[in-house]
C-alpha cells in the first residue's frame, strides 16, 4: 500500500468510486450532507458508500487531515469496527505472536531503566485486550496496566473478561483527553497493530510532548504501519495511504522532535498471505 501524497496517486478502482459519489452528491445533497456528518455510523447503503467515497477523495486532494481523521473516528466509534474485531479476532496469535512478540524484550528492560513495581503502561486501542493481558503476565514489573479504546462495547467486554486481573483497567475514551486528565510519570505508552495511524502529525507531537513534560521518565513502544514507499531519511510529512487512509508517519522523527530517543526499531515488509500484504511493519522502542 503506497502514500497518497495527491488525490492522483489513489487506486484506480478508487478514483473510479469518487467521480460516481461526486455525480450522486451533486443529485442528492441531503445524503451527501447525511454521510459527511455521519459516514460510517448511518446506514445509506450503495450510494452512500460511493458519497462517501467522494468525501474520502476531496479531503485527499486537499490534504484535509482533520476531515479524514473525523471519518476514522466515526468508524470505530461505531458499531461497523464490531466487523473489524470479528473479522480479525485471530491477530493475536497470527500477528502479535507470530511476527511483532520481540518488542516485549525491549519493553521490559525499560520498564526495569523507568523502576520496577512503580511503571504504567498504557496502551492505545487495546482492542479485545490481549496483547495488554499478555504484557501483564511477561513483564511483571509493571504495576498497572490500561487499556484505551474509543469503543464502547468493546471496553464493556474487556473490563468482564479481565476483571478478575486487579492490574488490567479499560477505559473508554480518548487517548489525548485520558492522559491529561490522569497525568503520570513512568508511563510507557503503547500502540500494536495500528492506532497512532488514526492521528494526526500535529496530535502526535502533542501527545508524546505531553507525554515527555508529565515530570518524569517514560517511554513509547509501538508497532504500526506505513506505506510501503514512505521514506524516512527524507520525508518528514505523513501521507494518507491504504485502504482506509490512514496516516503512515515518520516516528522517529516525530519521537525526537518531542525530545525523545529511539533505542530499537524494527522495519519489515509483510509476507506472502500476511494481513496487510503487501504492506510494511514498524516498530520502535524510545525513551524520554
Amino acid at each position: 500500500m503506497k502514500a497518497y501524497r495527491n488525490s492522483s496517486q489513489l487506486p484506480p478502482d478508487r478514483r473510479i468510486k469518487a467521480f460516481l459519489g461526486s455525480v450522486l452528491a451533486t443529485l442528492r445533497p441531503s445524503l451527501a450532507k447525511n454521510v459527511l456528518d455521519r459516514p460510517f455510523s448511518g446506514d445509506w447503503g450503495f450510494p452512500g458508500r460511493l458519497i462517501r467515497n467522494a468525501h474520502l477523495a476531496k479531503a485527499v486532494a486537499r490534504g484535509d487531515h482533520r476531515a479524514i481523521q473525523r471519518y476514522h473516528q466515526d468508524f470505530w466509534s461505531s458499531a461497523a469496527a464490531a466487523f473489524f474485531y470479528d473479522r480479525f479476532s485471530n491477530r493475536f496469535e497470527d500477528l502479535f505472536l507470530k511476527h511483532h512478540a520481540g518488542i516485549v524484550a525491549h519493553i521490559a528492560t525499560v520498564a526495569d531503566e523507568l523502576g520496577a513495581g512503580k511503571v504504567r503502561l498504557v496502551e492505545v486501542g487495546a482492542g479485545d485486550g490481549l496483547v495488554l493481558a499478555h504484557l501483564s503476565e511477561a513483564i511483571p514489573a509493571i504495576r498497572s496496566l490500561h487499556g484505551i479504546d474509543l469503543n464502547p462495547g468493546q471496553v464493556a467486554t474487556s473490563r468482564e473478561v479481565y476483571g478478575a486481573n486487579p492490574r488490567l483497567h479499560f477505559h473508554h475514551a480518548n487517548i489525548m483527553h485520558w492522559l491529561k486528565e490522569h497525568p503520570a510519570s513512568m508511563t510507557i505508552l503503547l500502540t500494536n497493530g495500528g492506532v497512532f495511524e488514526y492521528l494526526r502529525r500535529d496530535e502526535l507531537g502533542d501527545l508524546f510532548r505531553s507525554l515527555k513534560n508529565s515530570g518524569g521518565p517514560c517511554a513509547v513502544a509501538i508497532t504500526e504501519t506505513l506505506g510501503v514507499d514512505h521514506q524516512l531519511d527524507s520525508e518528514a510529512a505523513s501521507y494518507p495511504y491504504g485502504l482506509e487512509c490512514a496516516f503512515s508517519h515518520n516516528y522517529p522523527r516525530i519521537l525526537e522532535e518531542a525530545g525523545f530517543t529511539v533505542r530499537w526499531k524494527r522495519d519489515r515488509p509483510t509476507e506472502d498471505g500476511e494481513e496487510n500484504h503487501p504492506a510494511r511493519w514498524f516498530q520502535l522502542v524510545a525513551v524520554g
